[in-house]
């Protein structure tokens, strides 16, 4: 069906909407997953096809597309991106640089009064009659120039980028049509948000956003860097797979695991009107991510707008519209739901949400009864902070229960957005002219029966409480496995020490393995052993893995983690004088000397000196003498040191007096180099004592 209102705040008069669909749901069988709407490019490829009568234009000509930059430089004039291109210099061209621009045969170019706004899914059109290229941006004109007719060429078409300079596009293209007519505004508008499959002068169509030509049909050829995706406009139903790893309501979203292969719809923050001309400010684009469970749906919205790096100046929310009966009601009625999310905190659980019914004239009301579904039962919700302090982002996580949609092989309507936001507040709702009180503006859901294909990841290991894997094994000690930028399982070590994980991981993404740290403890670099594959950097308290590639399971090198844990406060004994040392006669010097030290939590990071300190507060302003150390007991109550020739005379203290190093009172002094809130100071002492000759 083609929506032909506009989306409307907060509300929308019932006598603007199509009538209302049949009140019982069909009885769907889906297979695989969502539809692969858009192409996405990098920056470095584009798709091809051959010569062809339908492409040659040297008079009227309408291109039209749904696109999503994602990367422009505008210091850069010669930095054009292309959407169209059939022989630039000798044809036409179409792109933006960042105004939309169509150039003709003779080099000769127009370029629309608008700039493109990055990160937002905007429908670019322009239309030539022979003389004029006008320029339409979300169905609105922006802007026109006079630009003469040009030669007809035969040649081979491009999208994505251009064959001769390369001008290449990052970001997704979806719906490319070629007319050889001029559309007018009106037509522009009336079509945007269907898919056209026929129509005068309607000459190719590249529904995917370029891989495939569907009036023929006829695939493209692709170079560089061009993928398919999910992410796009149209179609504008749904197609939900299954998870391939089941979600946890955690406001995680992950895209790469728990929402792998996820249908995603498009939640657009549409300029128009006079924001037409503003390329600043604003808000980039939401996808809200969708799979389901035997026993629930989950619906993710990852990485959302915020008004500011502070947080929200006023109250918005995430919303997901539910017609589990599919009536396609005009306005929300008693049997359609609605649940928001508050977005303004607070960030203790349980978050801000509310479950609302509508009231059959437009507006939402709480679902209070007994008969409503419960939160934490049939739905629930939570939202959390991510990212880092500078740029934080925020996400939303929404679980509806099989028990409020029947089964898996019924059509629900559904719409979700970002409702209340701005002043006055405007609701932003996807799929694409949905509006969030009128179901039969939302869009229809069907269950498929496939799931993302992921690597299955097989690692072990063991942590050793200690230096070395002589040291006995450490219990109950988190151990973390997941990509190198999110924690996607834990595990807690047995009572061997030991850890374990077969578990779904990411396609094609490199891996991280960690262990919890604690404090002030101390990690020697891990270690692995046995077969499998080796990790590409080892660390401490964390090792990078290769990747593993979809439908494979891959098994890794065992690892053993290393924790040092903080010994408690140092002693050092003796508090007698020390034994009786030979004087060499020779020179004004002691000899080295053997001496047995005991005392309590000795480790070896400890360093030991001997010092005519008096004042224990502060050794760093006297004359340390270190000693060797030549062994310690493993139980770390003695060590064996050296102390190396010792002058006759030393200076007390900088600048100061001499004292005779016989006689003095003199401190041995342990230097604790664990960094640690015990030994502020960092030094440890035993009451004086004599040296004697």
């Amino acid at each position: 069906m083609a929506w032909l209102y506009v989306l409307a705040w907060h509300g929308v008069e019932a006598a603007a909407l199509p009538q209302a669909a049949p009140a019982e749901p069909a009885a769907v069988a889906v297979s695989g997953g969502p539809p692969q709407r858009s192409t996405a490019f990098d920056l470095t490829g584009r798709i091809s096809y051959p010569a062809d009568v339908r492409f040659n234009r040297n008079a009227a000509i309408t291109i039209e597309a749904w696109v999503y930059p994602q990367d422009y430089n505008p210091s850069d004039p010669a930095g054009c991106q292309t959407f169209v291109e059939h022989h630039l210099g000798a044809s036409y061209w179409f792109g933006y640089c960042p105004k939309l621009r169509f150039y003709r045969s003779d080099g000769s170019f127009v370029e629309s009064s608008a700039e493109l706004k990055k990160y937002r899914w905007s429908h670019v059109a322009v239309s030539y009659d022979g003389s004029t290229a006008t320029f339409y941006l979300n169905g609105e004109a922006a802007g026109s120039g006079a630009l003469p007719a040009g030669s007809l060429v035969n040649h081979a078409l491009s999208i994505g980028g251009a064959e001769s300079n390369g001008a290449y596009y990052r970001g997704y293209i979806d719906e490319v049509r070629i007319w050889s007519v001029a559309r007018s505004g009106a037509e522009i508008r009336d079509d945007m948000y269907q898919e056209v499959r026929s129509g005068t002068g309607l000459e190719a169509v590249f529904g995917d956003g370029g891989r495939n030509e569907a009036l023929q049909p006829v695939a493209g050829t692709p170079s560089g860097g061009v993928s398919a995706a999910v992410f796009g406009i149209l179609p504008r139903d749904l197609v939900v797979p299954r998870a391939a790893v089941n979600p946890k309501l955690d406001a995680d979203v992950n895209p790469a695991l728990e929402y792998a292969g996820a249908e995603e719809v498009a939640i657009r923050y549409a300029m128009t009107g006079a924001s037409l001309s503003n390329s600043s400010g604003g808000y980039n684009d939401l996808r809200a991510l969708l799979v389901y469970t035997d026993t629930a749906l989950f619906v993710g919205v990852p990485t959302m707008n915020r008004e500011s790096d502070i947080g929200w100046t006023t109250d918005s929310e995430i919303a997901l519209m539910l017609d589990a009966n599919i009536s396609g009601d005009a306005l929300a009625q008693p049997d359609d739901y609605q649940i928001r999310v508050g977005l303004k905190g607070p960030w203790d659980s349980p978050v801000p949400a509310t479950l609302y019914v509508g009231d059959g004239a437009g507006s939402w009301v709480p679902c209070t009864g007994p008969a409503c579904p419960q939160r934490g039962v049939d739905w629930d919700a939570d939202s959390d902070l991510n990212g880092d302090d500078v740029n934080p982002n925020q996400s939303v996580e929404i679980r509806i229960a099989k028990s409020m949609l029947g089964e898996w092989t019924e059509v629900d309507g559904l719409a979700v957005g970002q409702v209340g936001l701005g002043t006055p507040p405007q609701d932003y709702v996807g799929p694409v002219q949905a509006v969030e009180n009128a179901p039969v503006t939302w869009g229809q859901v069907s269950y498929g029966e496939g799931s993302a294909q992921l690597p299955q990841a097989v690692i072990q290991g063991r942590i050793y409480a200690g230096p070395d894997a002589t040291y006995p094994p450490l219990a109950g000690h988190p151990v973390y496995f997941g990509d190198i930028n999110s924690v996607m399982y834990q595990r807690l070590t047995d009572a061997n020490g030991e850890f374990f994980f077969d578990v779904r991981v990411p396609a094609n993404t490199t891996l991280r393995l960690q262990h919890n740290g604690c404090t002030a403890c101390r990690y020697p670099t891990a270690t692995t052993s046995g077969t499998g594959l080796a990790p590409t950097t080892v660390g401490d308290t964390y090792l990078f893995f290769p990747s593993c590639a979809a439908g494979n399971t891959c098994t890794y090198r065992d690892t053993q983690f290393y924790i040092m844990q903080p010994p408690g406060a140092i002693t050092i004994a003796p508090t007698a004088p020390v034994a009786r040392m030979v004087l060499n006669t020779a020179g004004d010097v002691t000899p080295p000397t053997e001496h047995l030290l005991v005392g309590e939590n000795l480790h070896n990071l400890t360093k030991v000196y001997l010092s005519p300190n008096t004042d224990v507060t502060d050794f760093n302003q006297f004359t340390l003498y270190e000693a060797q150390v030549i062994s310690r007991s493993r139980d770390l109550k003695s060590m064996m040191v050296q102390l190396p020739a010792l002058p006759r005379g030393v200076p007390k203290q900088s600048g100061g007096p001499t004292v005779s190093t016989l006689g003095s009172n003199w401190r041995w002094v342990v230097e604790d180099g664990w960094q640690r809130p015990v030994n502020i100071n960092g030094y440890s002492a035993s009451a004086a004592f004599k040296l004697r000759p």
